[in-house]
C-alpha cells in the first residue's frame, strides 16, 4: 500500500485518495524553508536574550521539547 500524508485534504490535496498507509510527518517536506526563517528569528532572539542575562555568554546548553502535533500544524517550524 503506498504512503501518504495524513492531513487535512483541504490543507493539502495530496490526502486524497483514501486509503493510504498515511503518516503525519514526512522528514523529506519538513521543516518547510518557511519554517526554517521563522525558526532562525525565535532562536536568534532566544540567544541574544539568555546573552544579555549572562554577562553576554552564550547558553551551555539549550533543551528543546518536540512535540508531534506542533510540528505537524506549523509544518516543522519547532523542529527547524
Amino acid at each position: 500500500m503506498e504512503p501518504g500524508p495524513g492531513d487535512d485534504p483541504i490543507r493539502n490535496p495530496k490526502v486524497m485518495l483514501t486509503g493510504k498507509n498515511i503518516h503525519a510527518l514526512d522528514t523529506h517536506a519538513i521543516p518547510t524553508t518557511v519554517a526554517m526563517q521563522s525558526a532562525k528569528i525565535v532562536v536568534d532572539r532566544l540567544i541574544e536574550r539568555q546573552k544579555a542575562e549572562n554577562s553576554g555568554k552564550y547558553p551551555e546548553t539549550i533543551a528543546l521539547l518536540l512535540w508531534g502535533t506542533n510540528n505537524i500544524k506549523t509544518y516543522g517550524e519547532s523542529l527547524a
